[in-house]
Protein backbone atom coordinates (compact mmCIF):
# COMPACT_ATOMS: atom_id res chain seq x y z
CA UNK A 1 0.00 0.00 0.00
CA UNK A 2 1.73 3.66 -1.10
CA UNK A 3 2.22 5.41 2.24
CA UNK A 4 -0.03 7.62 1.00
CA UNK A 5 -2.95 6.06 1.15
CA UNK A 6 -2.34 5.75 5.15
CA UNK A 7 -3.06 9.40 5.77
CA UNK A 8 -6.57 10.65 4.93
CA UNK A 9 -9.20 12.72 6.48
CA UNK A 10 -9.92 10.38 9.86
CA UNK A 11 -6.10 10.96 10.78
CA UNK A 12 -4.98 14.17 9.59
CA UNK A 13 -5.26 16.41 12.22
CA UNK A 14 -3.22 13.81 14.79
CA UNK A 15 -2.48 10.24 13.63
CA UNK A 16 0.29 7.95 12.42
CA UNK A 17 1.76 5.87 9.85
CA UNK A 18 4.01 2.91 9.77
CA UNK A 19 5.29 1.85 6.35
CA UNK A 20 7.92 -0.66 4.98
CA UNK A 21 10.12 -0.19 1.73
CA UNK A 22 12.61 -1.74 -0.28
CA UNK A 23 12.64 0.90 -3.24
CA UNK A 24 15.73 0.78 -4.83
CA UNK A 25 15.63 4.26 -5.96
CA UNK A 26 15.60 5.27 -2.20
CA UNK A 27 18.82 3.65 -1.85
CA UNK A 28 21.08 4.97 -4.66
CA UNK A 29 23.20 7.60 -3.75
CA UNK A 30 23.07 9.13 -7.67
CA UNK A 31 19.90 9.84 -7.23
CA UNK A 32 19.76 13.17 -6.02
CA UNK A 33 15.97 12.85 -3.98
CA UNK A 34 13.73 10.74 -3.74
CA UNK A 35 9.79 11.30 -3.15
CA UNK A 36 8.10 8.52 -1.17
CA UNK A 37 4.90 10.77 -0.14
CA UNK A 38 3.64 14.39 -0.92
CA UNK A 39 -0.11 14.69 0.10
CA UNK A 40 -2.19 17.74 0.83
CA UNK A 41 -5.20 17.71 2.88
CA UNK A 42 -7.60 20.08 3.87
CA UNK A 43 -5.46 22.45 6.01
CA UNK A 44 -2.46 20.14 6.78
CA UNK A 45 0.44 19.15 4.46
CA UNK A 46 2.75 16.22 4.51
CA UNK A 47 6.19 15.23 2.68
CA UNK A 48 8.71 12.60 2.90
CA UNK A 49 11.83 12.32 1.31
CA UNK A 50 15.73 11.53 0.63
CA UNK A 51 17.45 14.21 -0.12
CA UNK A 52 20.41 14.57 -1.06
CA UNK A 53 22.51 14.85 2.15
CA UNK A 54 21.44 10.74 2.53
CA UNK A 55 18.91 11.16 4.87
CA UNK A 56 14.98 10.49 5.47
CA UNK A 57 12.99 13.90 5.83
CA UNK A 58 9.43 14.35 7.32
CA UNK A 59 7.83 17.65 6.60
CA UNK A 60 4.53 17.88 8.45
CA UNK A 61 2.67 21.34 8.27
CA UNK A 62 -0.89 21.28 10.10
CA UNK A 63 -2.32 23.22 12.92
CA UNK A 64 0.60 23.05 15.19
CA UNK A 65 2.37 24.71 12.00
CA UNK A 66 5.55 23.52 10.18
CA UNK A 67 8.05 21.12 11.41
CA UNK A 68 10.89 19.39 9.57
CA UNK A 69 12.83 15.87 10.96
CA UNK A 70 15.67 14.17 9.35
CA UNK A 71 17.24 11.01 10.25
CA UNK A 72 20.88 9.91 8.46
CA UNK A 73 20.16 7.10 6.77
CA UNK A 74 24.02 5.98 6.74
CA UNK A 75 23.26 5.67 10.18
CA UNK A 76 20.69 2.83 9.59
CA UNK A 77 21.37 -0.57 7.92
CA UNK A 78 19.01 -0.28 4.89
CA UNK A 79 20.12 -2.88 2.82
CA UNK A 80 16.79 -5.44 3.43
CA UNK A 81 15.01 -1.92 3.49
CA UNK A 82 13.37 0.07 5.77
CA UNK A 83 10.30 0.70 8.34
CA UNK A 84 9.10 4.38 8.59
CA UNK A 85 7.29 4.95 11.31
CA UNK A 86 5.60 8.69 11.48
CA UNK A 87 3.62 10.28 13.81
CA UNK A 88 1.48 14.00 14.03
CA UNK A 89 -0.87 16.09 16.54
CA UNK A 90 -1.05 19.40 16.61
CA UNK A 91 1.26 18.93 19.51
CA UNK A 92 4.33 16.44 18.88
CA UNK A 93 5.73 15.47 15.33
CA UNK A 94 7.84 12.06 15.64
CA UNK A 95 9.22 9.98 13.07
CA UNK A 96 11.56 6.71 14.00
CA UNK A 97 13.38 5.09 10.73
CA UNK A 98 14.48 1.38 11.28
CA UNK A 99 16.09 -1.33 9.53
CA UNK A 100 13.69 -4.26 9.07
CA UNK A 101 15.44 -6.92 10.91
CA UNK A 102 13.98 -9.21 13.78
CA UNK A 103 15.51 -6.84 16.58
CA UNK A 104 15.82 -3.41 14.65
CA UNK A 105 18.13 -0.41 15.44
CA UNK A 106 16.03 2.91 15.22
CA UNK A 107 16.57 6.39 14.95
CA UNK A 108 13.49 8.80 16.66
CA UNK A 109 13.46 12.32 16.14
CA UNK A 110 10.63 14.98 16.95
CA UNK A 111 9.77 18.45 17.14
CA UNK A 112 7.22 20.13 19.27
Amino acid sequence: MPLSDLIDEFNEIKGGAVWETRKKSLFDIEIPEVVLLEKHLNKSYFKVYRDSDFQIVFVHNGPGGERCLKVDLHKIDHHDGIRIVLGWSPDETVMKVSDVTSAPKALIVNAR
